[in-house]
């Protein structure tokens, strides 16, 4: 299910082409390299702390609160730090679209014939 499922969403969501078109739109010739290469940097940071993240979380077992319903999780009663880890980046993926459909518009900095 999840890589039928939810690899595609993901990769929909959160793919890079988005981000490169969306730097080509709200860029003029002059900062666009720049711009790409705050974008670069960024990804690589983030995918090296996820990696941190999820070394510091393997060996470790939570147990999940008592007030979480055990129905919403599978019904368990503790998690391993790698399904911790999974469960929270669900979350951040779903905060960030909370917070970003609302603010979508389309906006462009250099007109079309320009770029």
């Amino acid at each position: 299910f999840a890589l039928l499922g939810l690899s595609p969403f993901g990769e929909a969501v959160l793919s890079t082409g988005i981000y490169t078109v969306a730097l080509k739109k709200l860029t003029t010739r002059a900062n666009r390299a720049f711009a790409f290469g705050i974008q670069y940097g960024v990804f690589n940071l983030s995918g090296a702390l996820a990696d941190v993240a999820a070394d510091m979380l393997r060996p470790h077992d939570f147990k999940l609160p008592d007030w979480l319903p055990r129905s919403v999780l599978g019904g368990y009663t503790h998690m391993s730090g790698l399904r911790v880890h999974v469960l929270v980046t669900w979350f951040a993926v779903l905060a960030a679209l909370a917070v970003v459909v609302p603010l979508l518009f389309d906006s462009m900095v250099v007109p079309t014939e320009e770029t």
